[in-house]
């Protein structure tokens, strides 16, 4: 029997709370439910940090980029939630590798190019 991953059974309220955390531990800001992440402050660098703040809780193949593609807390929430579902479909091999996970030079390569945006 394996024990379950800290993300499942997690609905989009717990994973809303959850990003309220992160974000406010991370920036010290306090943000609207449906502000983007940017128009409320935060920048690439700082969604880096609460990206790996929530590392332990996240599905496995999710990438940094999904604050990107679910630019508000109640979209990403939602979107977290049904990755966590049973079934939810996982990366291409390409991207996620042969596990299934994000590969750490994968993650490199983003916040890379996350700095070049910035700088």
């Amino acid at each position: 029997m394996t024990a379950a991953s800290p993300h499942e059974g997690m609905d989009a309220p717990a994973w809303e709370a959850a990003l309220v955390a992160a974000i406010q531990e991370v920036t010290g800001l306090s943000m609207p439910v449906d502000a983007s992440f940017f128009a409320a402050g935060l920048t690439s660098a700082t969604l880096v940090g609460v990206f790996e703040r929530l590392a332990d809780k996240l599905p496995p193949d999710v990438p940094v980029t999904v604050f990107f593609k679910y630019p508000t807390r109640r979209s990403l929430a939602r979107h977290l939630s049904e990755q966590a579902a049973p079934g939810a479909a996982s990366l291409p091999e390409a991207v996620a590798g042969p596990s299934g996970r994000i590969t750490a030079q994968h993650r490199r390569d983003i916040r890379s190019r996350l700095r070049e945006r910035k700088g």
